[in-house]
């Protein structure tokens, strides 16, 4: 144990895991998941590097997808089950933490030996991947709840008390392992420390800490030596974790915003289903003050409605939940529906709109300082590097703006010319 004077302000998951989950679902409910676009959902999960750097080990995508299709709340392509998901947000945010440990603690499909980033397994032996997790549960149980434990030493007692806890029959040469830094095959008892102590380390400060199992602390003149303990609702969790307790308070933020830059704002603690809801009819922007910052843009919409998604539903849902729902936001989703995109932003500079009314309606306006010169009734060229400000000041006027449009669009704003 070590005493917290030693020790850095510890770091306690709470139950951020769950936002990431309702995160992770809405963005593969809005597109099929492609190994280029996994490292985009990863940066808009709160347990990641960026948000806290001092975090040793983040939920990797591959841990939520195994994770979720475990829970089958994904099916075999990845995509989100909709009864299933309205199910799980709908639950207390701690009673889906708990069911999605009980999940883990079983599965055999989340296989950590082999994810670990710094090894790699050859070959095709097998490995029973609940039999670490069941025995480290176990040892959790026997530490004092308000003790803390240097990662360190916690893994020297279990080297010289329980070495075999995932290998049963002792045997340290058949699996085929490699340290990924310098390729050296990790075989034979000698290497315990570089493979068992491995997954000891990643599974303690890695799921444990996710779960909310334990919270972590470092030390204050050696960052890298890791200290951990137990949580209040830690004995809840490892002690009867098939048996449903008491659900825990959870305050809940009952109203968004939208900004006047059209920035929809949700805080953390906001409604996880609605947050699902209101996700896939936006563009993601990032997570910041505890608050995930959303735009509606044309874009959006069209990914939406090819998901049988209608803007209606989403005024909806703004006008039920924001505090102040601005009529420009009304109006601009309303148009779009109406005449899909009315104005478009270029990259090269170039505003085009689809009547001359509305270019003289945005003359008028505040947005008149960012047209450069008129070319036609409904063409002007625009300051070059104020798109995003111009698109702004156009969503205060009821008008959604496209920026550098794609193709189809092109074809879509010509035919609208031709009427």
């Amino acid at each position: 144990t070590a005493s917290t004077l030693e020790l850095n302000p510890q770091f306690s998951a709470q139950d951020y895991l769950f936002d990431d989950i309702c995160t992770a679902l809405a963005w593969l409910r809005k597109d099929k998941p492609s190994p280029k676009r996994l490292p985009e959902l990863e940066r808009h999960l709160i347990l990641s590097q960026n948000n806290f750097p001092n975090l040793p080990f983040a939920p990797k995508i591959l841990f939520l997808t195994n994770l979720l299709t475990e829970a089958g709340i994904l099916d075999t392509n990845t995509t989100p089950i909709p009864e299933a998901t309205r199910s799980l947000l709908s639950l207390g945010r701690y009673a889906a933490i708990r069911k999605l440990f009980e999940t883990w603690i079983k599965s055999s499909l989340q296989n950590e030996l082999k994810q670990l980033d710094q090894l790699e397994c050859l070959g095709q032996w097998e490995n029973d991947p609940t039999l670490p997790r069941l025995f480290l549960m176990e040892q959790l149980k026997g530490l004092e709840p308000n003790s803390w434990y240097a990662i360190d030493q916690f893994i020297e007692y279990i080297h010289s008390s329980f070495p075999d806890f995932q290998r049963p029959d002792g045997s340290y040469d058949v699996w085929l392992i490699r340290r990924r830094s310098d390729g050296m095959f990790l075989q034979g008892f000698e290497n315990w420390y570089a493979v068992e102590g491995e997954l000891l380390r990643y599974l303690i400060i890695g799921p444990f800490l996710w779960f909310g199992v334990v919270e972590l602390s470092y030390s204050a003149e050696n960052p890298d030596q890791y200290f951990f303990r137990l949580t209040p609702q830690a004995a809840d969790l490892i002690q009867h974790p098939a048996i449903s307790s008491p659900e825990i308070s959870e305050p809940l933020e009952k109203k968004l915003q939208i900004l006047s830059s059209g920035i929809i704002t949700i805080p953390r603690l906001f409604h996880p289903s609605i947050r699902y809801q209101i996700a896939r009819f936006c563009d993601w922007k990032s997570y910041q003050n505890n608050s995930y910052l959303y735009r509606v843009t044309p874009a959006s919409l069209r990914q939406a409605r090819q998901k049988n998604l209608k803007p209606q539903q989403l005024i909806g849902l703004l006008q039920k939940y924001t505090q102040t729902f601005p009529p420009f936001m009304s109006q601009a989703i309303r148009r779009w529906a109406g005449h899909s995109t009315e104005i478009q932003v270029q990259r090269l500079s170039i505003l085009r709109v689809r009547s001359p009314e509305i270019l003289k309606k945005v003359q008028k306006s505040h947005a008149s300082k960012y047209i450069q010169q008129i070319l036609n009734p409904t063409t002007a060229i625009i300051a070059a590097g104020k798109e995003e400000r111009l698109t702004e000041l156009l969503l205060s006027l009821g008008f959604l703006a496209d920026i550098e449009p794609s193709p189809h669009l092109m074809d879509e704003f010509s035919k609208n010319q031709e009427r």
